[in-house]
């Protein structure tokens, strides 16, 4: 019984360390002014530290949650949490919102418990001091959207999609998980675990090797150009089994149907696409000069049918360059992307892939301009300087 309950105790304290984690990475990007942990807090002529829950984080607007970590949701542990989150709002008027967040790789019957106790919450069928019952995934997309609330929408794209690429790079440096996928532990749920599990799988790492090394970073040297490369995180990994192995991923989070993917000058499609046919030369220069198809239909129209027969020709090698770098400039070993990794805002979805399985995917079922797939026009306030794509993030 003592071996068991100490168990308990250093998996619960695993799980603070790692909801500890994401605040700190919050807190350092600006979006939690302060965090107070633990809070403590009684009523006057009382014990002040009565009341308890593991974090106190305050907005920039002064708004506050109080959040709660726990791996098992047992009724008896509920209605201490109930207790506790009752008499912390009846005290500090201040505080908005408890939640109760439970881990990522949380076993089937504790997952199941935890999801229940969500349910009734969300549907009302039980009286409750905590707000909510979330993964910590959730808490993370919680406290996002908070964060970015009263940013205007553009910014507010740009943040998030950094934000993702955060993520995936701190779950892949973060030890507990190497610890869970080498068993070094019982009492280890990890830290995004499922993701990181997600990602071994993709890149071939077997569930029999231990992983000795392992090293993710979003810092990537840009290209020659001085552009940014199709590489998002930079991966290496050893394990008792290999040497030393690189992985480059492009990351994309978006809920659009079409985003931009791709801007570069005429001259570089030219020299990219290997292009020799002085006409087809032209006629990339004069849709950069014009903005899009309809002009250059409008204003050169044999330019126009002679970039409507050869760019279904060059749209392999366009969606290689445009999605993965790949024949483009820069490092091919860093530069251009091996895998895809993507999150999609409206369904929550995360999935990735090879990238050239990405790709012939695309290639197949997507259906853009001129026989290509991909929307062309040009930066916004770049008419005449460069040409952008637009592709789908399926």
């Amino acid at each position: 019984m003592g071996q068991e309950n100490r168990q308990k105790q250093e998996h619960g304290e695993r799980n603070k360390r790692n909801l500890k984690s994401l605040i700190k990475n919050y807190s350092q990007e600006g979006y939690i002014a302060e965090n107070i942990t633990p809070y403590q807090t009684g009523y006057p002529d009382f014990d002040k530290k009565q009341f308890k829950i593991d974090h106190l984080i305050t907005f920039d607007d002064g708004e506050v949650w109080g959040i709660h970590t726990t791996s098992t949701i047992r009724t008896d542990r509920a209605k201490q949490i109930q207790w506790d989150a009752y008499h912390i709002k009846q005290i500090n008027q201040n505080v908005k919102k408890i939640y109760l967040v439970f881990p990522e790789g949380l076993d089937y019957n504790n997952q199941q418990q935890a999801l229940s106790y969500q349910r009734k919450i969300r549907e009302k069928k039980m009286y409750s001091a905590i707000d909510d019952v979330l993964s910590l995934s959730e808490l993370e997309r919680f406290i996002e959207s908070k964060g970015l609330e009263n940013e205007k929408i553009g910014k507010r794209k740009a943040m998030e999609g950094k934000n993702f690429e955060k993520q995936i790079v701190s779950l892949l440096n973060h030890p507990s998980n190497v610890e869970k996928w080498n068993q070094s532990s019982a009492t280890e749920d990890g830290y995004f675990y499922p993701t990181f599990q997600q990602i071994m799988n993709l890149i071939g790492i077997s569930k029999n090797e231990k992983i000795i090394k392992i090293k993710a970073t979003n810092k990537i040297p840009k290209l020659e150009t001085g552009g940014q490369p199709k590489t998002d995180i930079l991966l290496t990994v050893t394990t008792d089994r290999r040497s030393e192995e690189i992985f480059t991923f492009s990351c994309k989070r978006s809920s659009a149907t079409y985003v931009s993917i791709h801007e570069y000058t005429a001259e570089s499609f030219i020299e990219v696409l290997g292009i020799k046919d002085k006409k087809l030369q032209e006629a990339f220069r004069k849709l950069q000069e014009v903005g899009g198809f309809t002009k250059l239909k409008e204003q050169y129209d044999t330019l126009y049918k002679i970039m409507e027969k050869e760019l279904p020709n060059l749209n392999k090698k366009l969606a290689q360059w445009a999605y993965a770098g790949i024949g483009g400039y820069g490092n091919p070993k860093i530069h251009w992307a091996n895998y895809i990794i993507v999150f999609k805002n409206d369904t929550k979805a995360l999935e990735m892939e090879k990238i050239d399985v990405y790709i012939t995917n695309i290639l197949q079922n997507v259906e853009g301009q001129m026989g290509t797939s991909f929307q062309w026009t040009y930066p916004s306030k770049k008419k005449g300087k460069a040409i952008q794509l637009k592709g789908k993030i399926t």
